[in-house]
This record gives structure tokens, sequence and C-alpha cells, in this order.
């Protein structure tokens, strides 16, 4: 649970975010190939689950390497180590095709912050991101998030939703990742593929999917890292899986906002919840970025959160003397 290390989680926006969120209850997950890093859900299967891979064919030959079908096998591929790379060119295309054919995730990002003042007056570099226009950062009680993100659970089928820390690889090629949880996705990966290499039999591979895509999407490059992301992410399956899906399947309506010339698709997190839009979401602040007119943006974001149920949510202004540009 990611309540159990952030007790806080910051979605910072534009104002027309801010009354968008507050007015609607609900939040927009992007899909990921519309998101600011090129890299999204292409590192981890360019450099990290090749190396996962290769632990799995090497865990599965140490176990299997005396088997006679094994032996004939190493001698007719030309050695062991040709016979490892003949494993690693058949998992590794299979593998990565059918996590990123079959799943469409769709993203929400949060911030943690680092220390004292940045949780107070917000990221400079989130705040730079939002120009002009100044920026708002909407802070969520992470522990009622996660409960209301289990009530939204419960009005769908059929698809992926989880919420969890983001992984910054300073090198893909070296690192294993610093959260439990991806360890812990790691080793579920790399154990069952070797069993399926070692036994052949294919149900040893139903526990691999999950967690691949859940480390596909979670992954990213250094640059970042000053973000700390909490990612929430939710997946559409592909439509050739729908088809399979039992009757009483539930999914997600698409949806497409324009921005920058492109029709971006989005789906809404908690348009169906039973509980009022009044008040919906564990907002306890928000955060109003650097601007020139910081009072009369305080006056109004106070008005629009006391106009939708927000009573009790304080409205506080970043100290940092950012001009904008």
């Amino acid at each position: 649970m990611v309540s159990g290390e952030h007790s806080e989680i910051f979605h910072y926006t534009n104002g027309a975010g801010l009354a968008g969120i507050v007015s609607s209850g609900t939040l927009r997950t992007t899909h990921i190939e519309f998101l600011n890093d090129h890299e999204e859900y292409r590192l981890f299967f360019r450099a990290i689950l090749p190396r996962m891979i290769r632990s799995s064919v090497e865990r599965a030959y140490e176990a299997v390497r005396t088997h006679p079908f094994v032996t004939h096998d190493v001698r007719r591929a030309g050695g062991e180590r040709a016979y490892k790379q003949k494993k690693f060119d058949e998992l590794l295309p299979v593998f990565a095709h059918w996590t990123r054919e079959f799943n469409a995730p769709y993203v929400a990002s949060f911030c943690v912050p680092e220390t004292r003042l940045v949780a107070e007056h917000g990221l400079l570099s989130q705040w730079r991101a939002y120009g002009p226009d100044g920026g708002y950062a909407m802070v969520f009680d992470t522990a009622r998030f996660e409960k209301l993100l289990f009530e939204e659970g419960t009005q769908i089928r059929g698809m992926v939703l989880f919420m969890g820390d983001v992984e910054y690889y300073d090198d893909p090629a070296l690192d294993d990742g610093q959260y439990p949880e991806t360890r812990k996705n790691r080793e579920t990966v790399v154990s069952n593929i070797a069993k399926f290499l070692a036994s052949g039999e294919s149900n040893d591979l139903a526990p691999i999917f999950v967690p691949i895509h859940q480390m596909g999407c979670t992954t990213k490059h250094w640059g970042f890292r000053e973000e700390r992301e909490v990612r929430l992410v939710l997946s559409q399956p592909h439509p050739s899986l729908v088809e399979a899906l039992p009757d009483e399947h539930v999914l997600k309506t698409v949806h497409h906002v324009l921005k920058n010339g492109a029709a971006v698709p989005y789906m809404a997190l908690f348009d169906k919840l039973s509980c009022p839009v009044q008040g919906r979401l564990p907002l306890k602040r928000v955060l109003i970025g650097p601007h020139a007119e910081n009072s009369n943006r305080k006056l109004a974001t106070e008005l629009l959160l006391r106009n939708y149920g927000y009573t009790d949510v304080p409205v506080t202004v970043s100290s940092i003397p950012y001009r904008g540009r």
C-alpha cells in the first residue's frame, strides 16, 4: 500500500484542471503514449525485461542441464551459450508483445515531497512546467484515496487498476529496483519463466503478465527522479481480449480531449461511484503556485472548493519567488 510510505500525494495541475477535478469529483487517466517521456512503457521492455529473461534461462538451465533432452538440444544448438541465446531469442519477443499489445495503460501522476519545504511550497520544476499561468497542487490523503480506489475497483471488471511508486534507473542494465514490490514482481517473473522452461507447463506463465505490466508502467529514466512520482495505472484490455471476457465484464469508456492538436485518449476515475460528487475526493489542501495574482487565485480557489462541498480544505500559497515566463 502506498499509504504505508506516503501519507500525502500531490497532483499538480493548471487552473482548468483544478476546476474540472473539483466540480466533477473525477480524475483523468491519460493514455501512456501521450505522457511527457518518450521512453514511457519502452525502457522496461528494452533494458530490464531482457535481463530478467536471461536470469530465467540461466536458472532453468542449471535445473535441467543433465537431462538427456537438454544435452541433446545443447549439442544441436552448437553449445551451451548458443542454446541459452536461442531460448532468450524465443522468449523476449513473445512476452514483450503479449504485454504491450494486449494492454492499453492509462496513467494519473502524483508526486511525493522529499522535504518539509517542498511539502509546504511545492516543487519548483513543477511550477515551471505551468509557465506564466502558474499552477496548483492538489494534496490528497493517501489512505483515503486508496479506499476510494478500492471502491472504484468494485465498479469495473476485466481491467487492471493499481497504484505504486515509480522506479528510476541510473543504469537499467545493472539496477534491480529499490522498492520491495519491484523486487517481488521481478522474482515472480524470473522464477515462473524458469519453471516454464524446465517443465514445459504453460500454466507456470500465468502469474507473470500482471507483474510485467506493472513494472513496465512504473519504470522511468533517472532524469525524472526529482518528481518522486507515484503512479496510478488503469489498463484497458485489447479488443480481442474483451471478446473473451465473461459477460459480466464492465469496462471504462474512453474519451478524447484535444491537446497540442492531437485527440488524446483518457479515462475518468470515480465517475460511476454512488457517493455524491460534492466533497467526494479526499482533498487535504490545495497549494497555489507562484504567480503575480496569488491573492485573487487564493480567493477563487476557496470559493470553488466551498461551492463543491470542500468546506474544510485549506488553501495555501507557495512562497517560492519564481516569476514565471
